[in-house]
């Protein structure tokens, strides 16, 4: 199943003006969202818990979407790696949702400067590729090109 990216789909932040109830509201900010479609192999280790096999769906700056057997609590914190044909990403990081029999979402929390690099050339390669109109995942790990 292919999942649609939320690449330039803005979001917005509001604010009220004054202190009464009547107090107009206005936008603070606008920005688009960079999370990418991503395919790889994971593994992840809860904190006092066994290391799980999974698959990572969506890719971030600053997190992740992993497909997930079990619901893990947020606040669960967790070391990932996730393994493509030609890299390796390392992080720990925090459960900051859960969905049951679909998976949870990820918030890099310590990220070493050299995994640093490698997250940020795979969404470089994810976001020219959906420039380009790329219309399959922008980043398969198992069938990706040097």
């Amino acid at each position: 199943m292919r999942r649609a990216s939320n690449i330039d789909r803005p979001f917005c932040f509001l604010f009220r003006h004054g202190n009464d109830d009547e107090g107009q509201c206005g936008l603070v900010q606008e920005a688009p969202r960079r999370t990418f479609p991503f395919d790889a192999r994971a593994e992840v280790t809860p904190e006092n818990s066994r290391t799980v096999s999974t698959r990572v769906r969506e890719l971030s700056l600053h997190g992740c979407f992993l497909e997930f057997p079990t619901s893990l609590a947020a606040g669960t914190r967790v070391f990932v790696k996730m393994v493509t044909k030609s890299a390796f990403f390392e992080a720990k990081g925090s459960v900051i949702f859960s969905r049951p029999n679909v998976g949870s979402g990820l918030a890099f929390l310590e990220v070493e400067p050299r995994f640093l690099s490698v997250l940020q050339k795979w969404l470089r390669s994810a976001k020219e590729k959906i420039e380009s109109g790329y219309n399959e995942n922008p980043i398969d790990g198992l069938n990706e090109k040097e």
